[in-house]
């Protein structure tokens, strides 16, 4: 398990966007997304599972390849929202070998 502990109110809000996209997402979007198991009321701590970070090798090869980052599809009419992640290596990992983000808090 991975804990991710808020700094300031921002990390709070980010925290809670998360676990809230998290449970509402397509299962299609929820496959590219690190689950989320708990929030605190107030998003100062989430709770998700531990995903393995990218290597640069990994992340350099997945952006040559087109794989990177997966194409989230936005359309208004699903309700998960515009596109959550960005494109820094950082923010993604595998869980289970499949390429998933880490940190969608982007609100």
């Amino acid at each position: 398990m991975a804990f991710k502990f808020a700094r300031g109110w921002m990390g709070t809000r980010c925290n809670r966007y998360e676990a809230d996209l998290y449970r509402r997402a397509t299962t299609r979007h929820k496959d590219m997304l690190c689950p989320v198991i708990a929030c605190s009321r107030g998003g100062a701590v989430l709770l998700a599972k531990a995903a393995t970070p990218l290597t640069p090798s990994d992340y350099d090869e997945l952006r040559k390849s087109g794989g990177f980052p997966p194409d989230w599809d936005y359309d208004p009419a699903d309700g998960d929202g515009g596109c959550p992640f960005e494109r820094k290596r950082e923010d993604w990992g595998r869980l289970d070998g499949k390429l998933v983000a880490v940190d969608y808090g982007n609100p």
